[in-house]
């Protein structure tokens, strides 16, 4: 990664971006729910919100926060959340166990990531986008909008979590998904056969594995086939990259034509160039640049500033003396 580990990237300006922290233009009118990738913890909403962090919640309590001082602030004011059932922070000497921890930590030092604590998998309880992702991300989306009612709502996810969002938002509640403001799915799959398909040796043994292991299931319903019930009054916007080797494009691509033959009228695609998955907010400065851009032009576009009326030149009116009361 470049010099981007050494500084921080924050959105100047609806299109533009800077490195001195005090140019940064808050929006506390911007809420936004993150859903992390395979593998990964909550504290990877660190490497989009900057210096900023995120907050990872255990039974109602702070239970860390994590920063990443390199890292853009693409996305405003993540939302408190438990952690995902499937990350576990407990102590364990199994071997395994011991060997996941250590790579978490080293994986957090590697992007700059502080706070962060270390964790292994629960495989029982990896679903790869499939019913337990789901209802996980159903409800956290309900607990945000009725803890920051009047915000805009805004919707994250990438990889695993971009393709459990798609499938979320197609699930919630009419009523539900009227309060979604935007959603952004960096690098979803189409599905799990396709995407083991297009990135692994062998694929077939692969996803016989996680049927074995984990709580993955065939049959479970595919990002794509969820396009059928996408509301088409939800924005949404794809970012993939021309270097990632783990989502090929042309698996995200899919998602999109599926959308544009339903004449979904508020569908965008940001194509990087050279960053690889899982660090398309750290990876090469230029595609920093145009991952800032196009987010800054979403939020312009669907989370517009709500500007205050202006009453520097109103008159305060005298009241009645005789005022009727009711």
């Amino acid at each position: 990664m470049q010099s981007l580990r050494n500084r921080s990237l924050i959105l100047s300006g609806p299109y533009g971006y800077s490195d001195r922290e005090d140019d940064v233009e808050e929006r506390e009118d911007i809420i936004t729910l993150f859903y992390q990738g395979h593998g990964a913890s909550r504290a990877q909403a660190a490497s989009y919100a900057g210096a900023k962090g995120v907050s990872v919640l255990k039974d109602g309590e702070e239970l860390y926060h994590a920063s990443c001082r390199g890292a853009p602030l693409l996305l405003y004011n993540i939302h408190p959340t438990e952690e995902l059932l499937e990350v576990r922070y407990e102590r364990s000497f199994k071997l395994l166990h011991l060997a996941e921890r250590f790579a978490t930590t080293a994986r957090s030092l590697l992007v700059n990531v502080e706070g962060a604590l270390p964790y292994f998998l629960d495989l029982s309880q990896v679903s790869l986008a499939g019913d337990i992702d789901v209802a996980q991300f159903v409800t956290h989306y309900e607990k945000m909008v009725r803890e920051t009612p009047g915000k805009y709502h805004v919707v994250f996810g990438c990889s695993r979590g971009a393709a459990t969002v798609l499938i979320g938002v197609a699930s919630l509640q009419r009523r539900l998904q009227k309060s979604v403001a935007l959603v952004i799915a960096e690098a979803p799959f189409d599905s799990v056969p396709s995407v083991l398909g297009e990135s692994t040796i062998f694929p077939e043994l692969q996803q016989r594995g996680l049927g074995a292991l984990t709580a993955y299931r065939r049959d479970q319903e595919s990002p794509l086939q969820a396009m059928e019930r996408f509301p088409l009054d939800t924005p949404v916007a794809f970012v993939t990259s021309r270097a990632d080797r783990r989502v090929p494009r042309r698996c995200t691509q899919r998602l999109v034509n599926r959308l544009r033959a339903r004449g979904h009228p508020m569908l965008h695609h940001l194509t990087l160039q050279q960053s690889h998955h899982s660090v398309m907010s750290l990876h090469n400065d230029e595609d920093v640049a145009r991952y800032l851009r196009f987010v800054g032009m979403l939020y312009e576009r669907y989370c517009p500033r709500r500007v205050a009326p202006d009453i520097s030149n109103a008159t305060e009116e005298a009241p009645e003396k005789h005022q009727r009361t009711t």
